[in-house]
């Protein structure tokens, strides 16, 4: 729960639902104002925009924008999201030394070439490349795992077999 003066409204993260509501007490209202409500990882705006889990908020006050940035714990998909109070288009920000998620696959450095980005989805596809990465995707702090994706060695293992 975070409260935002600027805007005199309160953020919940419904962590079970994924969502993010509003609770305005000076308008008696409460709506839901982020997240599809399926456990997904998906940069889109307001409804369209997908969370799993997500678990806290904090915000800060953009004087150059005139918008509250607000910034939401994505726990289950292991990110920090973003979005701005008025606009609603959620992003998954780019932080130096975090491993980064692409096209639902998983990455230590976000300077992966495309060879080691194919030989890890062949891998997990039990193709001719399996065997040759050890990375688990969730096991490395920090990485975005898609929905539906194991955070256990064993299930993990149960998915490239």
């Amino acid at each position: 729960m975070h409260f935002i003066p600027e805007k005199n409204v309160i953020l919940i993260t419904d962590t079970y639902n994924h969502k993010i509501k509003v609770v305005d007490p000076f308008r008696n209202e409460i709506f839901s104002w982020l997240g599809s409500g399926r456990n997904n990882l998906a940069d889109e705006t307001t409804f369209k925009s997908g969370f799993n889990e997500p678990s806290g908020v904090s915000s800060l006050y953009d004087e150059e924008r005139r918008d509250v940035k607000v910034y939401i714990c994505d726990t289950n998909n292991h990110c920090i999201r973003q979005t701005y109070y008025d606009v609603g288009s959620v992003v998954t920000p780019v932080i130096a030394g975090i491993p980064r998620c692409v096209s639902g696959e998983c990455f230590p450095d976000e300077e992966v070439d495309e060879a080691t980005k194919q030989r890890s989805i062949n891998q997990k596809k039990g193709g001719e490349d399996e065997g040759k990465m050890n990375m688990v995707p969730g096991k490395v702090k920090g990485t975005c795992v898609p929905a539906g994706e194991s955070d256990s060695e064993e299930e993990a293992k149960e998915n490239n077999t």
